[in-house]
Formats: C-alpha cells, sequence, structure tokens
C-alpha cells in the first residue's frame, strides 16, 4: 500500500479503517482479521476490497516473518501459503516461501518457490543467492556457482569478505563449512535489507518523510533493482516536492517492473503538479490499464476530464 493512496481510502469503511490504523500500529494479527472480515461483507466497496486484499497479504507475511523468527517453520509456511493466494504476483511472497522450505528440508519445494520468484522478477538477486545455497545443499555445486556468480553480477556488493570466504572454503573442499557461509550470505544479506526497507516503509506511513527518504536512499544503493523500493523512495521526494528526482526514480521503478501500477499513478501525480495533463492523463490511464480500480489514478483522471 503506497502513502500516496491512503489519503484517498481513508473514512470510507469503519472496518477497514480499523485494519488500517492497527496495521500502521504493527498489530498485525488484529489488522488481518480486521481485512478479512472488510471483504467477507457482500456489500464491500470492490476497489476497497482490491486494497484490502493487499493489506491482508502484507499483515500475513508480518505474521509468517515472526513465525520464521520464532524457529516455528510449519506456521510461516502456511502464513506465506495464505498471503499467496491473496497476491501470487508477489515476487518476494515467494522468495520467503522458499526460506521457509528450505528450512524445512523441502528443496525442492524451495526451489519451485524460486522459480515462481524469478519468473516474476528475474533480477531478484537474493532470490538467486537462496537458489544458490538451495542447489549447493544438495551437491550440485556447478549449479549453485552459476546461480551465485548471476547474483553478484545483479548486485555487486554481494562480492564481499564473506563471499571470497565461501569461494575458498569451496575450492578448498570443504564443502560443509562453505554450506554454512553460504546460509550467512543469504540471510546476513536478507535481512540487513529487508531491516532498512520496512524501517523505512514505518517512517512514510508515519509521515516521517524526509527520515523515510534517508533510509529509502540507502536501500536504493543496495537494491538497485527492486522496483517498489525505487517507487517509494520517488514518492517521499514527491512528498518533499524534488520532482525531478522523484522523477527519476519513479522512471527506474516502471523500467524494472512496467506493470507497476503505483508507478505511474506516481509519475502522473508528478506531470499533473508540473503541468503536463497530456502526460498526466496517459500515466494514470496506464495505472487504471493495470489496476481498474486504482484509487489515485480514479481520482486524478477524474478530476483532469473535469
Amino acid at each position: 500500500m503506497s502513502a500516496l493512496d491512503k489519503w484517498f481510502v481513508f473514512g470510507k469503511s469503519a472496518l477497514f479503517d480499523q485494519g488500517l490504523r492497527t496495521y500502521e500500529q504493527q498489530l498485525y494479527a488484529d489488522a488481518a482479521v480486521s481485512f478479512e472480515q472488510f471483504i467477507s461483507e457482500p456489500s464491500c466497496d470492490l476497489s476497497l476490497a482490491k486494497i484490502a486484499r493487499l493489506y491482508l497479504a502484507e499483515s500475513l507475511a508480518h505474521l509468517a516473518a515472526q513465525a520464521m523468527d520464532e524457529g516455528n517453520f510449519s506456521a510461516a509456511r502456511d502464513l506465506y501459503t495464505k498471503a499467496l493466494k491473496l497476491q501470487s504476483g508477489f515476487a518476494d511472497l515467494w522468495f520467503q516461501l522458499a526460506r521457509v522450505h528450505r528450512a524445512l528440508t523441502d528443496s525442492d519445494f524451495a526451489r519451485e518457490c524460486l522459480d515462481r520468484c524469478l519468473d516474476l522478477n528475474p533480477r531478484f538477486a537474493s532470490a538467486k543467492v537462496l537458489s544458490a545455497a538451495v542447489s549447493y545443499d544438495q551437491g550440485e555445486f556447478e549449479l549453485a556457482m552459476n546461480s551465485l556468480i548471476d547474483a553478484v553480477h545483479d548486485r555487486p556488493s554481494l562480492e564481499d569478505d564473506l563471499y571470497r570466504e565461501f569461494v575458498l572454503l569451496h575450492n578448498s573442499g570443504k564443502f560443509e563449512d562453505a554450506s554454512a557461509v553460504l546460509t550467512q550470505i543469504c540471510e546476513s544479506k536478507q535481512d540487513t535489507t529487508q531491516s532498512l526497507i520496512e524501517e523505512a516503509k514505518h517512517l512514510l506511513s508515519n509521515r516521517e518523510v524526509e527520515k523515510a527518504a534517508t533510509m529509502f536512499s540507502r536501500a536504493v544503493e543496495i537494491v538497485p533493482n527492486y522496483a517498489d523500493v525505487r517507487c517509494c523512495f520517488g514518492q517521499c521526494l514527491i512528498e518533499l516536492d524534488q520532482l525531478e528526482a522523484a522523477q527519476k526514480q519513479i522512471e527506474a521503478a516502471i523500467e524494472i517492473n512496467p506493470n507497476y501500477a503505483d508507478a505511474h499513478a506516481a509519475l502522473g501525480v508528478i506531470f499533473r503538479r508540473t503541468g503536463k495533463e497530456a502526460e498526466a492523463k496517459a500515466s494514470f490511464g496506464k495505472a487504471l490499464d493495470i489496476n481498474a480500480h486504482h484509487p489515485v489514478a480514479s481520482v486524478e483522471l477524474a478530476r483532469l476530464k473535469r
């Protein structure tokens, strides 16, 4: 859920608003209950229902991450699976489910999840590292090394001291030790980056825009190919009225993921603010082609047509 959307959905449903408030308070179990109840109402607003499903999937993903941290891998598996039934096009959810299945020593299903993840986002470096680890677990060393080299190509910062330690151990035939280091690479890179992104999103949702922009700027340096990070950074810059810089980030997000409705809507906002009505209409139209009920694009396009 982008920061732009909130101004167009809040106040339409008490149950939806309750879910939104508890989500922002990081009470994800309560948020999930509210959004599930809202979606189950026969008369619920269809555009809000789409957004509620997004929030519900995010709430379930947060609960799954908590279960992972507690070592409850079965619960994490069930929660991520439920989230994916709501949002099967989210590469990061497939990635997290793959992590769970590796922890459950279910390498075959971990591979399936990673295949889905990389189909959705072929430049997902963390998924390629995890794919290398899964292959390494099964003694498929050549396949593992190819995946790892591909990951480093996408994210050169991976080639650090830990990576070099892994290579030395592997080349020395110390495969068990190398596997342990490869697992460290998976977890350290994933956890550090994800924590940074989550904190930035939390700051943005609390309207601490300058702090959020600083953190998203750092995240962009680490994962320049994450469309979501680029888009969120761009939204921060829109809020700070740095429209030229915002446009560069939003356009980068669209280049990474051409079907990113939020990014097209954000680009439309930039064009509208800079007086480019024709370009704004085209961007809002593109967002609606992808998501027919996109709240920002719907309202803004209607406003421009008056």
